[in-house]
């Protein structure tokens, strides 16, 4: 979504818009984007930001508000395999230790078997707790309490799945990074990633390539600044 801002400066212009509008559809569909949607606004004057404008009569759109309010959150197909993400380990007394986590996608039931990819442990799923209750199943973004039939030693930042559907394990990944900090990047610098429930060192990052935003090519590189929209190999192993 775009907003056109501070459309009281060009006398309320659709032609100005307009031309706006065209290179930003034209930029997002280089960059693969399904939907796209520009709106015309001024936000010190409140024309089309929570209400709809009466001088753009131009514009039959929905305000900016209205439309974030419209447009659905990303969610994850229901059929997709079961990934739980650790977050916490939940001891209660010597006979419970339950793996707490939220249900990231597909369905997990009890009696059903686990596995832990990196190392390839399996259990089953003897208890799905919750808030006050059990449950026989849980599904994608439910919060629960994993309690398996024997402990695999699964730890905080571990991804339980099911057999045979397990995702891809590897030391190495190949990323389009925004570099945002202000120090450029140096490679004799220690840098961590952040996944949804851990921190991992990384061991390596190789920059290849950068993205000229003007002609949306790549050319070679080997060091990203501020803002620079780079090509990298980043290592974990």
């Amino acid at each position: 979504v775009l907003a056109v801002n501070k459309m009281d400066l060009v006398g309320w212009s659709a032609a100005r818009f307009a031309t706006i509008r065209k290179e930003f559809l034209e930029l997002a569909a280089r960059f693969g984007f399904a939907d796209a949607t520009a709106i015309p606004v001024s936000a010190v004057l409140g024309d089309n930001v929570a209400r709809s404008s009466q001088v753009m009569p131009w514009y039959d759109g929905a305000p900016l508000l209205t439309h974030l309010l419209r447009t659905p959150s990303r969610r994850v197909a229901a059929d997709r395999p079961f990934r739980l993400p650790v977050q916490l380990i939940v001891r209660a007394g010597q006979d419970f230790r339950g793996l707490a986590g939220t249900v990231s996608s597909g369905s997990i039931s009890v009696g059903d078997e686990v596995i832990e990819p990196v190392t390839g442990r399996r259990a089953q799923v003897k208890r799905i707790a919750t808030m006050g209750r059990d449950l026989a199943s849980a599904v994608q973004s439910q919060a629960v309490v994993l309690q398996l039939d024997r402990d695999i030693d699964v730890s905080r930042g571990a991804t339980l799945a099911v057999p045979g559907s397990e995702p891809a394990v590897t030391e190495g990944i190949d990323a389009r990074l925004v570099w945002l900090a202000e120090d450029a990047f140096a490679r004799e610098r220690g840098y961590v990633l952040r996944t949804s429930t851990d921190t991992i060192p990384i061991t390596g990052i190789t920059v290849t390539e950068q993205l000229d935003l003007a002609t949306l090519r790549t050319r070679k590189a080997s060091g990203a600044g501020a803002n620079d929209i780079v090509t990298a190999r980043i290592d974990l192993g």
